[in-house]
């Protein structure tokens, strides 16, 4: 298989932690990881209590690999299943789900032309199965467009480069800080994680901290993103920011370009995406520092990009029981 080893990661992270969740109150509480070959997917759910994603239905092989992770926990009624892969649902406590885990499987799974198949009942336990095509059946047009910035400059430079560049990240919600500040530990980016906005701010103005690159949610407490960019340009006009939110509208794409921010990225992204848009940056701001320009272009990513392979390729969601298909191909979504 052609597959990006963090991000299958990320994957079988989130199921478990979905998992843990689900047999928390459990005395005996089970959580099995397995992996297998299945045969090709019929491309529909099968019965009640499943649901089945599928990226793209056609050329998968009669062989294909499954890593299935399983729990005995409370399991998912028809309602909860029916909305596992919507925008930022969660049936979790406020305070201890952000309803983006299973967006972030989708878009993953989908940028690997995968599938994922969920059987659960109520108080039986539920299972995710991820289905990954062999090398042979996948496109390489998603996968081409990770390695762009590697292509541009060697190992050595890259890793130079990430050395280098100091992120500045803030995001009010503890449970995305800290997913980010894992990926950009274990890419080799140095970086500041704050959680008030305010805070970081007067840190930035006060010199306690230096940095490079500014990565802002939009929807913070305090101060928004968009002031928070604001601030921050005016005090280092040459340091380019991103804003990264749940909803890009029209007055954010907008006001965006006039205060200098170089990039709008959508929530959920797959991390994935947030780090290639940090490691391009970052090659341009060392092209711009060696060229003396410090000009900028404000970008909005597609809000999610459609699947790799071919315009014609669309994830479908299907649900047993006489449900209605529904086209996912511009949408992504989350767990219990």
């Amino acid at each position: 298989m052609y597959v990006d080893p963090s991000q299958l990661h990320q994957v079988i992270l989130n199921l478990c932690t979905n998992a843990v969740h689900a047999i928390s109150d459990l005395d005996h509480g089970l959580l099995r990881i397995s992996v297998s070959t299945c045969a090709a997917l019929a491309g529909k759910a099968t019965g009640p209590g499943e649901v089945l994603l599928v990226t793209d239905p056609e050329d998968w092989s009669e062989e294909n690999v499954c890593v299935c992770v399983e729990d005995n926990g409370c399991g998912m009624d028809s309602i909860t299943l029916a909305r596992l892969f919507e925008p930022f649902f969660t049936t979790k406590a406020v305070g201890e789900g952000t309803g983006l885990g299973m967006s972030v499987v989708h878009g993953i799974l989908r940028d690997h032309q995968a599938a994922i198949r969920v059987t659960s009942k109520l108080g039986a336990g539920s299972s995710f199965s991820v289905i990954l095509r062999p090398s042979e059946s996948q496109c390489s047009d998603g996968l081409e467009a990770d390695v762009v910035v590697e292509e541009m400059c060697d190992d050595g430079l890259l890793t130079r480069l990430k050395r280098e560049t100091t992120i500045l990240h803030v995001d009010d919600d503890e449970l995305i800080g800290s997913m980010v500040e894992r990926m950009l530990t274990k890419a080799g980016f140095p970086a500041h994680h704050y959680l008030h906005p305010k805070k970081a701010l007067d840190d930035v103005c006060s010199g306690a901290i230096g940095y490079d690159l500014a990565i802002l949610d939009y929807a913070m407490p305090e101060l928004d993103g968009l002031s928070l960019a604001k601030e921050l340009l005016r005090l280092h006009p040459g340091k380019p920011v991103v804003i990264t939110t749940g909803f890009i509208s029209d007055d954010l794409r907008k006001n965006a370009p006039t205060i200098g921010v170089s990039e709008l990225i959508p929530k959920p992204n797959t991390g994935a995406q947030l780090l290639k848009t940090i490691e391009r940056l970052a090659l341009q701001l060392a092209q711009s520092r060696a060229t003396g320009d410090s000009s900028q272009t404000v970008r909005v990513a597609e809000s999610p990009p459609r699947a790799p392979c071919s315009a014609n390729r669309v994830a479908r969601f299907e649900t047993a029981g006489g449900g209605v298909a529904k086209d996912q191909c511009t949408g992504r979504h989350q767990a219990r």
